[in-house]
């Protein structure tokens, strides 16, 4: 279930904003956690690619609205694509 949680941010509402930074926050921010009983049913590897996946579709819209700037992903961990 987690994966799929993960695919669906990608259709989420996006806003692009650089006037309204909060607005941004508010609306690109989202929060995910698995139950504790679905632990171990996926690999990090899984996990991983779901998030890589994610951020490429998010960036690929991000293009398609004709931003110039850069957009950030970050993952959990904190790592940024």
């Amino acid at each position: 279930m987690l994966v799929t949680w993960i695919a669906e941010i990608a259709d989420e509402d996006l806003l692009l904003d650089g006037t309204d930074h909060d607005a941004e926050a508010r609306t690109n921010t989202w929060s995910l956690r698995d139950e504790p009983a679905n632990h171990g049913e996926l690999t990090i590897e899984q996990v991983v690619a779901a998030f890589y996946s994610t951020a490429e579709a998010l960036g690929a819209r991000v293009r398609e609205l004709g931003f110039p700037g850069l957009a950030t992903f970050r993952c959990p961990c904190g790592h940024a694509t």
